[in-house]
């Protein structure tokens, strides 16, 4: 056997392992993988790309929390700024890099000057991006509060509200809720073992509070009380964050409008009657 037979297999087998490498390793150059390039102002220009499909649903869910959660240019790590829609994990580490460099980031338009970014690309990503204020007092408050209501021409009921709010103080403390009125939901449902079936009270204006969180986040202590996404591993070991690359737990307070079509006001089953209770009503 000559020395040219004893490589030939190595160098197949290295050749294999390129090849595995280049197949099964992360793409990490590329942007996180929404749908298309997101460029919005607000939860509505999102509603909007989710409604004319250009956004799935999950894909909506993710950027309306972190839109509402925020990235904070200064403290946020690797794995958060690469949540942001348009980001590739190169503009992330010079981003990184730029803020080692200059230590704090006291405004996003910097990265555009320096060339860390492109204009386009800031502008896409500015409804995102929080900057904290350098040394902020202890005792500076700060938060808000959202109302919404949906509502029908001739709805005789009282309509379906929702009010969230959330509060930052003492530097590291977060506080936050979300408050739901239902008013068609059934209430007491329970298994009828006489008529085997599920039978319920009516749905009536009923008042929920499904969110409410308390978190204090510093250098040292991460904890928090409440509603809560938690995820770990790459999204392999656990995870229902919907984050790409999520390490830990993050506040939940979130409360999605969904698209409905107007349905009748009577929403009872025939059950055991010879008609249904709601041939009148429609």
């Amino acid at each position: 056997m000559t020395k040219a037979s004893i490589l030939r297999p190595a160098r197949r087998r290295l050749a294999a392992a390129v090849l595995a490498l280049g197949v099964f390793a992360p793409a990490t150059a590329a942007a996180a993988p929404y749908e298309t390039f997101i460029d919005v102002d607000d939860e509505e220009d999102l509603q909007d790309l989710n409604n004319a499909g250009d956004i799935s649903g999950e894909t909506y869910e993710t950027l309306v929390e972190l839109m509402r959660r925020g990235v904070d240019l200064n403290e946020a790590t690797r794995d958060d700024l690469y949540t942001l829609p348009n980001l590739s994990y190169d503009d992330v580490d010079a981003i990184l890099a730029f803020r080692k460099e200059v230590g704090f980031i006291h405004n996003p338009a910097v990265l555009v000057t320096a060339g860390v970014l492109d204009l386009r690309t800031l502008e896409s990503i500015a409804s995102f991006l929080v900057v904290s204020d350098l040394g902020r007092r202890l005792r500076s408050t700060s938060g808000r509060v959202r109302y919404r209501v949906a509502f029908s021409q001739k709805d005789r009921l009282v309509p379906p509200m929702a009010l969230d709010g959330q509060m930052q103080t003492a530097r590291h403390l977060t506080l936050g809720f979300a408050g739901v009125l239902n008013r068609l939901q059934p209430r007491d449902v329970r298994w009828d073992p006489q008529r085997e079936a599920l039978s319920a009270l009516p749905g009536g204006p009923t008042v929920r509070l499904p969110k409410f969180y308390a978190m204090w986040d510093d250098e040292r202590w991460a904890i928090i009380a409440g509603t809560y996404r938690i995820g770990f591993g790459q999204r392999l070991t656990f995870d229902n964050t919907r984050n790409y690359t999520p390490n830990g737990f993050y506040r939940d307070q979130y409360i999605y409008p969904r698209r409905v079509d107007l349905t009748g006001e009577c929403r009872e089953s025939t059950g055991e009657l010879d008609g249904s209770p709601c041939a009148d009503n429609n």
